[in-house]
């Protein structure tokens, strides 16, 4: 189930709220990492698993934690549409 995250934070591309990924868009996440077919923004691929992330309302773009922490650039959003 994703949930609201509690510190309030937005999307830096569509400035709506962001939602903790929940373990199963995760797992999706992480196999098409292992497939090779997710993409950056800027068309690079992501190579490394994720363990955490936020994703915005619409399921739009995904935004990796690094640490639990996560990484707002417009550049490191993972397109999900």
């Amino acid at each position: 189930m994703t949930q609201y995250s509690p510190l309030y934070v937005c999307c830096p591309i569509t400035r709506k709220p962001l939602l903790v990924a929940d373990k199963d868009l995760l797992q999706s996440i992480n196999k098409q990492i292992m497939e090779h077919t997710l993409l950056f923004v800027d068309g690079s691929f992501v190579e490394e698993s994720v363990q955490s992330g936020l994703i915005n309302q619409d399921s739009s773009f995904f935004y990796i934690g690094s640490n639990s922490i996560p990484l707002l650039f417009p550049d490191g959003a993972i397109p999900l549409l």
